[in-house]
């Protein structure tokens, strides 16, 4: 896990700080899920090494990305609302990236 500080850190009110525990929660559910398959969580192993976590103000600017083993995840955690992705949105959008081997 790789967490851009300063991108959580920059807001005056601590909001994304706070809201830290329910993207945890969901990457925790994620990996629960992705993992509970032998052949998915071996092509998990191969793909995946590192998640970063990036926070913006922007919603717009709300993504997931995969790039050279990396998981980008990009949140929108401060202002009076938030978003993030569930567990189901990565545990998709991860599981149809995956190359399986039998």
């Amino acid at each position: 896990m790789d967490i851009d500080w300063n991108s959580f850190a920059r807001y005056d009110d601590g909001q994304p700080l706070g809201r830290l525990d329910v993207v945890f929660d969901d990457l925790d559910a994620f990996m629960q899920k992705i993992c509970a398959d032998k052949v998915i969580r071996e092509a998990l192993r191969k793909t995946l090494t590192t998640i970063k976590l990036i926070n913006t103000h922007d919603k717009n600017a709300l993504k997931m990305e995969l790039k050279v083993h990396t998981l980008f995840l990009t949140v929108q955690l401060a202002g009076s609302s938030f978003l993030s992705q569930t567990d189901i949105q990565i545990a998709s959008y991860v599981e149809g990236l995956l190359k399986y081997s039998d």
